[in-house]
């Protein structure tokens, strides 16, 4: 799926289907994991703010966080954190 659909997608909305988290949300954020993760990077992400401020904003919910553990964007200078609270680069 395009990054650039998705992001036009959610413009202007906080979820997307309907008021609150769904799984639609959650399909699309762990098909999203991998690409934040390791390929898109801070210029990519600042091409496309909607997407890129509703996938921080899903990683940081205490679902994700307790299934998933710390998961932070490429080039945010931290590396990525796994679930047992290792970092990893």
């Amino acid at each position: 799926m395009s990054v650039k659909i998705l992001n036009d997608k959610i413009k202007n909305k906080e979820w997307f289907v309907g008021d609150g988290l769904t799984l639609a949300d959650i399909v699309v954020f762990n098909s999203l994991i991998i690409p934040f993760s390791f390929i898109l990077d801070p210029g990519f992400r600042k091409a496309m703010p909607n997407i890129s401020s509703w996938w921080e904003k899903m990683s940081k919910l205490d679902l994700v966080k307790n299934t998933a553990g710390l998961l932070l964007p490429v080039g945010s200078g931290a590396g990525t954190q796994t679930k047992g609270g290792k970092k990893g680069n």
